[in-house]
């Protein structure tokens, strides 16, 4: 792969990682299946694993449990490994307003993803979501947050105490 096919690789995945927040927001939850491969794994942690479209279908209905949801990316890192695997790691800010009670949900983390190139698109195959913090939800029972902590220098790595 030459420099110039690498730089418009990366574009593309990039405009993978915009194109699932724009869908989620958007609360369009089939079209946001359509950027996973069938088999694709999305790891919310603590054993939140959910695997290939069915599950997936499942764990995107959970948008209809809000209002309005808005997700901003930044400091996208794209690393594309021969011509068709590539490795994104993203920060996201995400903000929930929920359906039931008008909370507010804020997230902020990193989005880890691989992606793959299939009948030439770029999708995901694997995603986790890892936190720095979140504000508006109980964290899991037995664990510091609701999701498995981004890695930090100075606190457990298991998640269970900050």
């Amino acid at each position: 792969m030459d420099e110039l096919e690498r730089l418009v690789a990366e574009a593309a995945v990039t405009r993978v990682l915009f194109d699932y927040c724009d869908l989620v927001d958007a609360n369009r939850q089939a079209d946001v299946l359509e950027l996973f491969t069938g088999n694709a794994v999305f790891d919310h942690g603590h054993g939140r694993v959910y695997r290939g479209r069915a599950e997936l279908a499942r764990m995107f209905r959970s948008l209809d449990d809000n209002l309005a949801t808005s997700h901003h990316l930044s400091n996208v890192r794209v690393t594309v490994a021969g011509s068709e695997h590539a490795r994104a790691d993203s920060y996201v800010y995400a903000y929930h307003r929920r359906r039931l009670n008008h909370d507010t949900v804020h997230l902020w983390g990193r989005y880890a993803d691989t992606l793959v190139l299939r009948d030439g698109r770029w999708l995901f195959a694997s995603r986790a979501l890892l936190a720095a913090a979140e504000d508006g939800v109980p964290p899991d029972a037995g664990f510091a947050s609701r999701y498995a902590l981004i890695a930090r220098a100075g606190r457990p790595d298991d998640g269970r105490a900050w």
